[in-house]
């Protein structure tokens, strides 16, 4: 599919990048306000907690050129993408900005991996590196002058802690015929995770094989991380046939559950 640059694209695109400002007016000049993101929160990553949440803290400035103190700035803030629009924990925050001021204020915006997984939408989740952020600010100025809303629309990174998950054939290790390694391979857009995984290989009639994996993933810093690793499972002692018509359960146990099958799973000697 072909993706067009619509002109809200392109400007938001600017603003993604601090270039443009988005102003409010009303009453001429008596009241007026801007706010700009901070492009240098790009450059951090976010973060994952052991329950599967993910986290990144923004700042936006926020200037009243008016000439009337604001009384109090309503900000809530959700999380979306072109793909699906998840709508997380709203933060809402009072401030009073006095005229000719600038204040910075930090917004938080969060994405709960566990609640996508009750959906069903983790999968699309995991397959989206870039997310936005949605933040509307509501504006107050003295004696009730004026009430002002408006929406900037600003990046939040990457907040996929498996971007193109991708998960390799059993390789047999022809040793032993009881043990095969199954390779993982994805791109980690967060700050350094530890990361549990379960692999069940099972055919017709039942499980064959299983083993576990605990990886530390390496921080994203700048850019995403390539992750490749290998989980070893084993029959316990029965050979296992090489060949086709298997399926292998793929489990995330921490720190969010995901579970991805893949049926026609292949087994393929060294």
């Amino acid at each position: 599919m072909v993706k067009k640059f619509t002109a809200f694209k392109i400007v938001m695109g600017l603003v993604m990048v601090g270039l443009v400002a988005i102003p409010v007016t009303a009453l001429a000049s008596l009241t007026q306000f801007q706010f700009y993101p901070n492009p240098m929160d790009s450059l951090t990553p976010a973060s994952i907690d052991e329950n599967g949440t993910i986290t990144k803290t923004s700042v936006i400035y926020v200037t009243n050129f008016g000439w009337y103190d604001v009384n109090s700035i309503l900000i809530a803030t959700s999380v979306l993408n072109e793909s699906f629009y998840f709508y997380s924990e709203p933060l809402i925050r009072a401030s009073v900005i006095p005229k000719g001021s600038i204040m910075p204020i930090l917004i938080t915006m969060s994405v709960n991996t566990t609640a996508l997984n009750a959906t069903g939408a983790l999968g699309d989740f995991l397959n989206t590196s870039s997310f936005f952020g949605q933040t509307i600010l509501s504006v107050r100025y003295a004696f009730a002058l004026a009430t002002l809303s408006t929406l900037l629309i600003n990046p939040i990174g990457g907040m996929s802690p498996m971007f193109n998950l991708t998960i390799g054939p059993a390789i047999l290790d022809l040793v032993t015929n009881t043990t095969a390694n199954v390779t993982i391979f994805f791109l980690n857009t967060l700050q350094s995770y530890n990361l549990n995984v379960k692999a069940e290989l099972r055919n017709s009639s039942g499980l064959v094989a299983s083993g576990t994996g605990s990886f530390t993933i390496p921080s994203a810093a700048f850019f995403a991380v390539p992750f490749i690793e290998n989980i070893t499972i084993s029959t316990g002692g029965v050979s296992i046939v090489p060949g086709g018509g298997y399926t292998l359960i793929f489990t995330v146990e921490s720190p969010f559950g995901y579970t991805y099958t893949e049926s026609g799973y292949e087994v393929v000697p060294t």
